[in-house]
């Protein structure tokens, strides 16, 4: 057992002189068990009380457990240390039967932390550093069901089955090994023929969840790890931050319409009936948009309004972007590709929409780049439509990640859903046909854009185009599907669409 390290001030009052020992010697690293109770028990001959420094002890093992990490050591060298990675870390070692069998959860994995290798899981609280041949080994042989018996047998030489049976014993109560029903090993610990039933297996919350969601979730928020979180700046004076706008790519560019507000405000439907009517439309009128409501769309929903910073004084030392949506931080991370189908008087190929200067850049205009990204579209949509416009959502992942640490991403995802309704409250607003898509191609559309897809690549991709006739016109009836059921003020949204 030992100390670990953490912000945190703990109080004790009357500590004697052993209770003090002890601490001293947790904080200088691993203490045997033992060793820690024989100190708590002995007297200094001051009149310290030896029985009130044991249940000292025992409160702060049971108050403050997240501070204490847990240890096997063979010859006072560490085989495997347990550490706390959460406030919330109850280490309970309780020892599986030898010949129950065992295996590696779905969801843990192995990393190199440091010039260790640590195991993780966002299923446990604790991090499990394999300090020794033998924790490696075991942990490698739990990729198949096998015991604590059959692993010691497959041990050659080493500390022995003692030593192995206590490594098992810390990976399940870190929660990185399940633990399954005798049916699955033979009396010996070989083992069976009979398929060994695990907890992992028979909950259906796990069974739903992916290993790398599992993991995103726990990691990208307070409570399960203790990784460096927030606006940290860890790279500031070390590398150099991201330019608040994307240089564009070289290629012929094409001017777009700028509207004008007080046309805008004047024609457009109120917010609460583009609220009420938003709805996700896979069909297209026979008349295309136009490279006009193109760019005005653009301009309403992408385009940079400005740019300030940095400003030392208010702990914003790089230059934040503004844009019609918000962003964390003003980063202003996404970017967004257009890949035109069908739309009057704009040539069909892939652009890149310049947001700053409120152009489109070609990229490509060969029919197979064209009809690759068409096809990834179709295909997410589950070929209800090939779309007339494509947009794809694109993040500069350096603008988040050199000022927040294990939420940069997550962020991002967050930057694109209030993109997206940005991107469906616009087009209702002016009629258009919007549908958000589910998914894309991370390595095709990168390869199409010339991108690096660590440093930039598709995060979201949505469908646009004109809207037929049966969808726009005023007092349209809202679509619904088999087993609508009418719940709230339903008729707000039919009222809505006479508005819109």
């Amino acid at each position: 057992m030992k100390l670990v390290g953490a912000v945190e001030v703990v109080r004790t009052t009357r500590a004697g002189t052993a209770l003090r020992t002890v601490l001293r010697a947790l904080a200088a690293g691993p203490v045997a068990i033992s060793e820690l109770t024989d100190t708590l028990r002995t007297r200094d001959g001051k009149g310290d009380d030896s029985e009130n420094d044991e249940i000292q002890f025992a409160s702060l093992l049971k108050r403050h457990a997240h501070l204490f990490a847990w240890s096997v050591a063979c010859d006072a060298a560490p085989l495997v240390t347990v550490e706390p990675i959460s406030r919330w870390s109850r280490f309970d070692l309780q020892l599986p039967d030898d010949t129950l069998p065992l295996r590696l959860s779905r969801f843990a994995y192995a990393r190199r932390q440091g010039d260790q290798l640590v195991v993780e899981s966002p299923l446990s609280l604790f991090r499990v550093r394999l300090q020794s041949p033998l924790a490696r080994e075991v942990v490698s042989a739990l990729g198949e069901v096998t015991s604590v018996t059959r692993l010691a047998a497959g041990q050659a030489s080493g500390p022995g089955f003692e030593a192995v049976r206590m490594v098992v014993g810390h990976l399940v109560a870190a929660k990185v090994v399940d633990v399954g029903t005798k049916s699955g090993v033979g009396a010996g610990g070989e083992v069976g023929e009979h398929k060994a039933r695990f907890a992992e297996d028979g909950d259906d919350v796990l069974r739903q969840w992916a290993f790398h969601d599992l993991l995103f979730h726990a990691r990208s928020r307070f409570g399960r790890h203790d990784e460096p979180f927030g606006a940290t700046f860890s790279f500031i004076g070390d590398i150099e931050h991201e330019p608040p706008v994307k240089q564009r790519p070289v290629g012929p560019t094409t001017p777009l319409y700028r509207p004008d507000l007080d046309d805008i405000l004047a024609h457009d439907p109120r917010f609460t009936a583009v609220m009420e009517s938003r709805q996700s439309i896979r069909a297209y009128d026979e008349q295309p948009m136009t490279a006009r409501q193109l760019g005005e769309f653009l301009y309403r929903v992408q385009r940079v309004r400005a740019i300030y910073g940095p400003d030392e004084l208010s702990g914003v030392p790089y230059q934040g972007v503004d844009r019609p949506y918000p962003t964390g931080g003003a980063t202003g991370d996404l970017d967004v590709y257009v890949t035109v189908n069908r739309c009057a008087d704009l040539p069909r190929g892939v652009y890149y929409y310049d947001s700053a200067a409120h152009q489109l850049v070609l990229i490509d205009k060969e029919e197979k780049a064209l009809q690759t990204m068409l096809g990834m579209a179709y295909r997410a949509c589950a070929g209800a439509v090939v779309p007339d416009v494509l947009l794809t959502i694109t993040a500069r992942f350096q603008r988040m990640a050199w000022k927040y640490s294990n939420i940069a991403y997550a962020s991002t995802l967050k930057h694109v859903g209030v993109l997206y309704q940005t991107l469906y409250l616009v087009a209702t607003a002016m009629q258009l046909a919007p549908c958000g898509l589910g998914s894309g191609d991370i390595q095709t559309s990168a390869d199409i854009f010339g991108l690096d897809w660590r440093r930039e690549s598709s995060v979201g991709e949505c469908m646009l185009g004109s809207r037929p006739a049966e969808y726009g016109s005023r007092g349209a009836r809202r679509v619904e599907f088999a087993g609508w059921q009418h719940m709230n003020d339903p008729q707000w949204a039919t009222e809505a669409l006479r508005d819109v």
